[in-house]
Order: C-alpha cells, then sequence, then structure tokens
C-alpha cells in the first residue's frame, strides 16, 4: 500500500480478511450475524472488491 501497487481502503481490507477467515475461527459468529439482521451481501461484495484488488483484475 506504502508504494501505490495495493490500492484500498485499509478498513475495508480488514473487515474483508476477518470476514473470510471467520467461518475457521468462529463459525457460530456467521449464523449470529444473520439472525441480526448483518448485511451479509455487503460483506461479500467487499471481499470480492478486496481479492479483485489484489490480483489486479
Amino acid at each position: 500500500m506504502d508504494t501505490g501497487a495495493f490500492r484500498v481502503d485499509a478498513a475495508k481490507a480488514a473487515r474483508s480478511l476477518m470476514n473470510a477467515l471467520m467461518p475457521f475461527y468462529h463459525p457460530i459468529l456467521i449464523e449470529q450475524g444473520v439472525r441480526d439482521g448483518v448485511d451479509t451481501e455487503e460483506g461479500l461484495r467487499d471481499q470480492i472488491h478486496f481479492i479483485l484488488k489484489a490480483i489486479d483484475a
């Protein structure tokens, strides 16, 4: 990010990484989020955007 080669919002990148790993370290949080009305579609869009930026697509 410092060199400008990887331009992404740091907060969104952190959330995307956390959301990508959540099923492995705490699967109950996913169910809880769905029950609480968390916008899972927005999280998925953020993850896809992050991955596409990471592979320079």
